[in-house]
């Protein structure tokens, strides 16, 4: 699964689902070359969307993406402090990108790891974190919903 490491932190940002491609069991070198070139074009293409999402204008940050969550039916074990600690950057009447609340994802992660996931519950979240990316994040530009 193609992973964007961030910051001093070193957050680990999803990209998308795994890359894969077919392998027919002819291995040589050549072919092996071909298929590196296509998983780092997935992976270039992963990170084109994750640049899109620059120029997504978000309204309502908190709403946005406590919808978000709610899409990819987190949690509220770990989305709460998530959206808790995204609201501590931005708040309703501020403005951001959906880069912004999709980079606020990231913290799901960190979430889980002070709860003691397991690697397959990680590695589950993270395939939900990436299904963001691929989302019209303006559909969820929602005010607050406070239930």
């Amino acid at each position: 699964m193609p992973k964007l490491v961030v910051g001093q932190d070193r957050l680990l940002l999803p990209l998308g689902g795994p890359v894969g491609l077919e392998h027919k069991g002819d291995a040589n070198m050549e072919k092996f070359m071909e298929n590196l070139d296509g998983v780092f074009a997935q992976y270039g293409d992963r990170l084109a969307k994750l640049t899109q999402l620059l120029d997504v204008a978000i309204v309502y940050p908190i709403g946005c993406m406590k919808a978000v969550m709610k899409r990819l039916k987190i949690p509220a074990k770990y989305a709460t402090p998530t959206l808790e600690a995204f609201t501590i950057g931005f708040s309703e009447g501020d403005s951001c990108t959906a880069h912004d609340v999709y980079y606020g994802l990231g913290d799901l992660l960190f979430q889980l790891q002070i709860h003691n996931a397991t690697g397959e519950q990680i590695l589950r979240m993270e395939e939900s974190i990436a299904k963001a990316l691929s989302l019209n994040f303006n559909e969820y530009d929602i005010p607050m919903d406070m239930s």
